[in-house]
């Protein structure tokens, strides 16, 4: 805009009417580099400066390249334009709240540099000043005319940007004393100075902290804290710590890169690259490290979220997850890199890792491993077969990734004494050598449900089997399975006539119970 602006401040004379306008050549394509893929869309980019710019647009990958998007350690969007005559423009931006809009504000920025905004400007100038049509030859004057005086064109220059006040000089301390804010050398610094140890006895009121603050109740930083702040009470900086904060509570108006070590609550109202150790823990931005306590929480809109390890009781991160939240309920509403460990886990996004618990959710995971696996985008398949224990059954198979969760039942009709049948859960771990092909490693826990009430408890089976499923067409699948089943029964008295066609073993056996196993074959059909 500064090129525009300076054009723009100049008298233009009109050209004549009948003066040729040489055709502009053709633009040379304008090579791309997307080097922060993870915010903005490579592809999205393109497509919106190729229909934007109207030239071809080429994803080029470290070489050389006109447009280059990176990322910086701050977590902003820099741009850099690399005009004809070699200059080199930057512009830097933060993600505009999600993907799209972040793609549309980019696409502004970097069109907005890369066209000849005051080639454009001349250009409409000129039209202005044309004629519609061309004057038709006029004919000799009997008397001469006077010459008709040029059209001058003067535009008003665009007004400058109000300048940013500079920030006041900061009067160094090396000490100074507060007996509250206001009263102690606050009183004539006002916060604006520098300290380089800072003492207060109920608090202490600084511009900024190179060096250490001590306060009894409280204390109160206008600038950055570079070093330590500890309170009693309350720690607070209303700009970024660089350091550490401690007391029951710590708060940073901007990010925190350090610690923050207090009792109660820690607070970062930007990104978090260190540890918060509290009660409850708060980033809002990316947190970079770790967050220890009863809840942590990190949010950064549809971006990253945690970086490192959450661990408490109830972990949230409101973006990426990258690395392990650990607790009774762990929440990320986004895609999770790493692990999910606790109670109920629960993912916006795919998990590229593991999910451990006794509830799992997620789009897609590629192993979930708990009593009870929802994946969104997981595939279902009614699985329907029998044994060589007479057992007929169905089982429901779900999931996507590595990982399957089964919910099945079963029954035996041909049992005289006890007839009855078989409920349980179970899971597995599914490799697919070809697209025909799968193979799946299970364990499924199961009880006997014709038990009465007077007795120790029900039968339990327990069936560890490889399976081997061949798809014949879409949509449908036989198989054929290759098991081991443990039977445990804690009344050996009862009648009992699930027993082996083959090879039982007696594994344990007392008075009252008796563990035993032996070989089974499985075989039917996969409906998906």
């Amino acid at each position: 805009m500064t090129r525009c602006s300076a054009l723009l401040s100049v008298l233009l004379v009109a050209a004549p009417a009948n003066a040729q306008t040489e055709e502009a050549p053709p633009e040379e394509p304008v090579t791309l580099d997307v080097q922060a893929a993870e915010v903005v869309d490579p592809e999205a980019l393109r497509a919106a400066l190729e229909d934007d710019l109207g030239v071809e647009v080429r994803l080029v990958q470290d070489g050389p390249a006109r447009v280059i998007i990176a990322l910086d350690e701050d977590g902003r969007l820099t741009l850099r334009v690399r005009r004809p005559d070699g200059d080199v423009l930057e512009r830097a931006t933060e993600p505009d709240g999600g993907p799209e809009r972040t793609v549309t504000t980019v696409r502004l920025l970097v069109a907005n540099l890369v066209r000849d905004e005051s080639g454009e400007l001349l250009a409409l100038l000129r039209i202005e000043r044309a004629p519609a049509e061309a004057p038709e030859e006029p004919e000799a004057p009997e008397e001469p005319q006077e010459p008709t005086p040029p059209v001058v064109i003067v535009a008003e220059p665009e007004a400058p940007e109000p300048l940013e006040a500079p920030e006041p000089e900061l009067e160094t301390h090396p000490m100074a004393v507060d007996f509250a804010p206001f009263v102690g050398f606050s009183s004539a610094g006002q916060g604006h100075d520098r300290r380089n140890v800072a003492l207060g006895v109920i608090g202490a009121l600084s511009g900024q902290i190179e060096g250490v603050s001590l306060s009894g109740v409280f204390d109160l930083t206008l600038g950055e804290v570079r070093g330590l702040q500890l309170a009693g009470v309350a720690a607070i900086s209303a700009r970024r710590v660089r350091g550490a904060q401690i007391g029951l509570v710590g708060v940073a108006a901007d990010r925190v890169e350090g610690l923050q070590l207090t009792g109660v609550a820690s607070i970062a109202a930007g990104a978090l690259d260190g540890l918060q150790l509290s009660m409850v823990n708060v980033a809002a931005g990316p947190a970079r490290g770790a967050q220890m306590g009863i809840v942590n929480v990190a949010t950064a809109d549809e971006l990253l979220g945690v970086e490192g390890m959450q661990l408490g009781l109830v972990n949230v991160a409101a973006g990426v997850t990258r690395g392990a939240q650990l607790g009774l309920t762990n929440i990320a509403s986004s895609t999770v890199e790493g692990l999910q460990l606790g109670l109920v886990n629960i993912a916006g996004g795919r998990v590229h890792g593991v999910q451990l618990g006794l509830v799992n959710i997620a789009e897609a995971a590629d192993v979930s491993i708990g009593l009870v696996n929802v994946q969104h985008a997981g595939r279902a398949q009614l699985r329907v077969g029998v044994d060589t224990n007479g057992y007929l059954g169905a089982t429901l198979v779900h999931g996507a990734g590595v990982s399957r969760w089964l919910l099945f039942a079963a029954g035996n009709p041909f049992l005289e004494q006890r007839p009855g049948g078989l409920a349980g859960v179970g899971m597995g771990f599914r490799i697919e050598p070809s697209d025909i092909l799968h193979v799946d490693l299970e364990v499924a826990q199961s009880v006997v449900l014709d038990r009465s009430l007077s007795q120790r408890g029900p039968d339990l089976i327990t069936d560890l089997r490889v399976l081997f499923g061949v798809e014949i067409f879409e949509g449908f699948a036989i198989f054929g399975a290759l098991g081991y089943r443990f039977h445990y029964t804690s009344d050996r008295t009862d009648a009992v006539e699930l027993g082996a066609p083959f090879a039982e073993s007696v594994l344990a056996s007392t008075a009252t119970s008796l563990w035993r196993g032996w070989p089974t074959i499985q075989a039917g059909v996969e409906l998906f």
